[in-house]
């Protein structure tokens, strides 16, 4: 297992430090917030609350997102949740092929399996940022899944080592019928910098609603590119 590092090595060969790496990293997943610009649409949220009934005859083809208050702080969860036509097992199938997530995650430019024990899969992301002169990278954890509603399943991940201060995604699905699928995505993320909680949360509740759309298009037809936006 590689140790997190503190600082990266740019195209000419000068070491970043931390801090400018994290605000390079930000600028990259928050890619219009760093200029000052609004997102061509932000995305509107609800409690989780709102969404228990979401198995019930609702059209969830398009994806909606919401928020989970982290008890005793200011910051939340950001989440997306999605209708997918296609069975559980389709959707288990894309989510387990982890080498494929730079085609679910926004931005991510590599992903690879580097360790796999006890039922536990370690993954390799990075991404670039600076126009190339950096990277942020990390290597996620994911347990085995676990059950979600009785007839679903949960599949977790959070960061082992890497040079973001803390990631954490879940993944949610339960079968609606054989041939459809409920897919949520809950992500976490502390960067490290005093940045106010809700640019933040906006762009994970971006990254959220791209993911899930990404799954969606897999499942379905095999290929995505939303990721790619």
């Amino acid at each position: 297992m590689r140790k997190a590092r503190t600082s990266a090595m740019g195209s000419s060969g000068a070491r970043l430090p931390r801090r400018e790496l994290c605000a390079g990293a930000l600028a990259m997943l928050l890619p219009r917030v760093a200029f000052g610009e609004e997102p061509e649409k932000a995305p509107s949220t609800a409690s989780r609350s709102e969404l228990k009934s979401e198995t019930e005859g609702r059209d969830r083809s398009v994806a909606e997102n919401y928020t989970v208050p982290v008890e005793g702080t200011d910051l939340v969860i950001a989440g997306a949740t999605i209708g997918v036509n296609a069975p559980l097992a389709d959707v288990k199938r894309v989510l387990l092929a982890f080498h494929r997530y730079k085609d679910i995650l926004p931005r991510l430019q590599q992903s690879r399996v580097v360790a796999e024990t006890d039922g536990a899969t370690d993954v390799y992301m990075r991404a670039p940022i600076m126009n190339g002169l950096a990277a942020i990278w990390g290597v996620v954890r994911f347990t085995p899944l676990t059950p979600w509603r009785k007839r679903g399943f949960q599949l977790a991940g959070a960061r082992v080592s890497g040079n973001v201060e803390k990631w954490t995604g879940k993944w949610m699905a339960f079968p609606c019928g054989d041939k459809r699928t409920l897919l949520k995505l809950e992500l976490f993320c502390e960067v490290g910098l005093p940045l106010p909680t809700r640019v933040v949360t906006k762009w994970l509740l971006w990254a959220c609603n791209k993911s899930v759309t990404a799954v969606r298009d897999m499942a379905e037809c095999g290929s995505s590119s939303v990721a790619k936006d």
